[in-house]
């Protein structure tokens, strides 16, 4: 386990990825589906921005990535969206691999 993590250290400082490339990566996965959400309802940035009783450019702010918000501001902005915020923590290992087509099912293979 060491040796792979060594492996992934190196790796990722070869691509030149620290936790900012994970934090920007998490803002964006977070604001296309706060605005897939939004889109989906017919919602403006308007009408979700009355629905949290808060600005329109306080809802730009967040939706154009200036704005690292607060789980609790996630969690009301889901609300107001019908929705309930998820994390998911996830190895870094397997971001190596993200993007590598994965071989098929081996039984396929096998003689029938």
């Amino acid at each position: 386990m060491a040796k792979a993590l060594g492996w992934l250290k190196e790796e990722r400082e070869k691509r030149g990825r620290d936790y900012r490339y994970y934090l920007y990566r998490l803002i964006n996965e977070v604001t296309d589906k706060i605005e897939n959400l939004m889109e989906l309802q017919g919602l403006s940035r308007k009408q979700l921005a009355e629905r949290l009783g808060v600005s329109k450019s306080t809802i730009s702010r967040i939706l154009d990535g200036n704005r690292n918000m607060t789980l609790e501001t996630l969690t009301k902005v889901a609300y107001a969206l019908g929705c309930r915020a998820q994390i998911e923590l996830k190895p870094l290992i397997a971001d190596e691999f993200e993007g590598v087509e994965q071989e098929k099912d081996v039984t396929e293979k096998l003689p029938r």
